[in-house]
């Protein structure tokens, strides 16, 4: 759905290639293993949750690859995965593409800058998409993961929110 893009420190792109071969696989599960933290996924819905069910972060990134498009997020030094992008496109309207948006960043990578750095990278890859809203909902109990999308551009939609989440949108046209 979206061409690969990058920012100053990070290199963002499709996860089909990390997932084309077992050992590649292999190599974005050991990474991912590291990643899904309870931190990382606190505030995440129970269908982002990675569970101790059977099958662990193999079935964790099978789900993800029915339900939505995941871009890996890579640092440009050393390739390392630093986080993800869900992307789930859908239509509020017959005239206007909405794109559903989600991020996880590695804890050890909090508190630098990267989710800003990030999400301003996407809206602006996102923009060649227009016209396009791309909305994220984010849990009230975590301001942070708020503030950073105010920081890309998103505004509060007061007329879309449930009592534990706050629903941010931004419309490229």
């Amino acid at each position: 759905m979206l061409a690969p893009f990058s920012t100053a420190r990070f290199h963002v792109e499709d996860w089909g290639p990390f997932l084309a071969t077992p050992d590649h696989r292999a190599g974005l599960e050991a990474s991912l293993a590291a990643l899904l933290t309870p931190r990382v996924l606190l505030h995440l819905p129970p269908s982002l949750q990675l569970t101790g069910a059977e099958g662990g972060v193999s079935a964790w990134i099978d789900a993800r690859c029915c339900e939505s498009d995941v871009l890996v997020v890579t640092s440009k030094p050393d390739r390392r995965v630093t986080g993800l992008v869900i992307l789930a496109d859908t239509r509020e309207t017959t005239d206007t593409r909405t794109i559903h948006i989600g991020y996880l960043i590695d804890e050890n990578a909090w508190g630098k800058g990267v989710a800003t750095e990030l999400l301003r990278g996407l809206v602006d890859a996102v923009q060649t998409l227009a016209p396009v809203k791309i909305v994220g909902a984010v849990s009230k109990e975590n301001p942070a993961s708020a503030r950073v999308l105010q920081k890309a551009g998103f505004q509060l939609r007061s007329n879309r929110f449930t009592p534990e989440m706050d629903v941010y949108g931004l419309d490229l046209f």
